[in-house]
């Protein structure tokens, strides 16, 4: 007679069918998936290629940029740091480092970071500000970059990364996981992609992303399935009451501050969906679910709308070419992790991950995840000529005679380190083009819109994902609006790098 873990495992090992369909259904090139209960590894397994162009077949063991899921290890830095009482929770930032805010941009094309790590303190002080204060939660990589100041302030170690290395991921036997790629003893390494139009796997450029880079402690690690479920299993442990297992022994510390609920992700409903450090906290079945992935939050996609309610911390990973699903179901000491190396038509590990936890609680009802993917990779496929179709829509074809010679020059905004060169160009077709922080990697071209306004927008859909110009979802991203001073002379420029905040200015010099 099959045991319940037995029959677990059956029902899981099910799956795998399904999971290289959505896969497939999501152009990704792979996806790689672990699964705890009860405290156990119950599941793990690949499906596609760590390389597509070179047909290398992805493993467990293959390593992945895990991006924001990284956060709650920076996280669980500090709560160390608070337990040897060389941090308080209620520390203001101007205890550790020079900061004061004076009032988002650091990742441009090609997944090139486009500010210097010595800036960071002058850039955050002057980041635009998208509420009122405590009015609202806001996602912010900037402030695990101040975070990783302070650890490397009050930690005595040598830096964020050497802290992190030595008190976690080595106490924790995450041998393979590391926060630059060439670290890695190994080519067991996930290349990223993205999905052409017929869902194959194309190439991407590597992201800049490592430890010595701006962005890197909100999420360069590298890591793997077994490393990640390492992870996982300390978090459970450090979450038991104290006295009750070893928390008060493990390796992490103070994890129910960490993981408890700061910030409500919304003011409506009766259950808990809330964020805490590193980590959201959502009562399942939520209609949140999924707000960290690119397929989003759907109310027509909620796990187990009919089931019992569970709690799960939650949270997802997206760099360049890299997405990542984490849940945590802490009463049954279950977990669920999904890597994946591709930008797709959708995210392949969240639906990797929703069906895994279909099965793993036998939720009801379930869901058609296939047509669901489906739907989401169509929608996926139109967005570039819905973003042209509005784009074309407002341009004003009536004064294309307009031409850039009196708007060439340098154009800065010295609070976000920020420098545009509008100049002459050879390209066929185009009236300039302009260069962000003289990087050749950050080079667009420009033509006419309107009235003092010329566009960049990418010449396919292909062109937009392998430039990594995913985040231009709205036309007036791609829009350059020239200003002038009350002698009719051009004296600045304007562009909306962020839809729902102030376009950001830029001063001719």
């Amino acid at each position: 007679m099959l045991t319940e873990l037995d029959a677990l495992q059956k029902r899981l090992e099910a799956l795998r069918p399904l999971i290289g369909r959505l896969r497939e259904t999501t152009g990704a090139a792979s996806v790689t998936f672990g699964v705890l209960h009860h405290g156990q590894v119950v599941f793990q397994g690949a499906d596609g290629w760590r390389d597509a162009a070179n047909a290398l077949p992805a493993d467990v063991n293959t390593a992945y940029m895990i991006g924001s899921t990284m956060k709650a290890m920076m996280a669980s830095c500090c709560g160390m740091l608070v337990e040897e009482g060389k941090l308080s929770w209620n520390d203001r930032l101007a205890q550790h480092v020079p900061f004061r805010s004076v009032s988002d941009p650091t990742y441009g094309a090609s997944g090139k970071n486009l500010v210097d790590p010595a800036d960071l303190f002058h850039v955050v002080a002057n980041l635009p500000v998208a509420a009122d204060f405590r009015s609202n939660w806001s996602y912010c990589n900037y402030m695990y970059i101040v975070v990783a100041r302070i650890i490397e302030k009050v930690s005595g170690y040598p830096s964020w990364a050497s802290f992190l290395a030595e008190r976690l991921l080595k106490p924790l036997g995450m041998s393979r996981s590391r926060l630059w790629r060439d670290q890695l003893s190994d080519d067991n390494i996930a290349e990223p992609h993205f999905a052409k139009d017929d869902r194959t796997p194309g190439s991407l450029p590597r992201p800049d992303l490592s430890a010595d880079t701006l962005m890197g402690p909100a999420g360069c690690l590298w890591s793997t399935v077994p490393d990640m479920l390492k992870w996982i299993e300390a978090v459970l442990r450090s979450l038991e009451p104290p006295g009750t297992g070893d928390a008060t022994r493990g390796i992490l510390k103070d994890m129910n501050t960490i993981t408890a609920h700061h910030s409500q992700l919304t003011h409506r409903g009766l259950f808990e969906n809330t964020y805490g450090y590193g980590w959201a906290r959502l009562s399942m079945p939520s209609r949140l679910y999924g707000f960290f992935s690119t397929n989003g939050a759907d109310e027509d996609a909620v796990p187990g709308r009919c089931s019992a309610r569970r709690l799960m911390l939650y949270h997802g990973g997206q760099v360049t070419g890299y997405l990542t699903t984490l849940c945590i179901f802490p009463e049954t000491e279950s977990a669920i992790i999904c890597l994946s190396n591709s930008q797709a038509l959708g995210d392949a590990s969240d639906w990797v991950a929703r069906a895994i936890m279909q099965e793993l609680f036998q939720l009801s009802p379930p869901l058609d995840l296939i047509n669901l993917a489906e739907l989401k990779a169509h929608e996926t496929l139109a967005a570039y000529s819905n973003l042209m179709q509005e784009y074309r829509l407002h341009q004003d074809s009536e004064g294309s005679l307009e031409n850039l010679d009196d708007k060439f020059g340098v154009y800065k905004n010295e609070g976000l380190k920020l420098q545009l060169t509008v100049r002459p160009t050879s390209q066929s077709g185009k009236l300039g083009e302009f260069l962000i922080n003289d990087m050749t990697t950050q080079l667009h071209y420009l033509e006419y819109f309107a009235k003092d306004t010329f566009g960049f927008p990418p010449k396919s859909r292909e062109e937009q994902e392998s430039r990594c110009m995913v985040d231009y979802t709205h036309y007036q991203q791609l829009l350059l609006t020239f200003t002038r001073n009350g002698d009719g002379e051009v004296n600045g420029l304007e562009w909306l790098m962020q839809p729902g905040l102030a376009p950001i200015c830029f001063v001719r010099f």
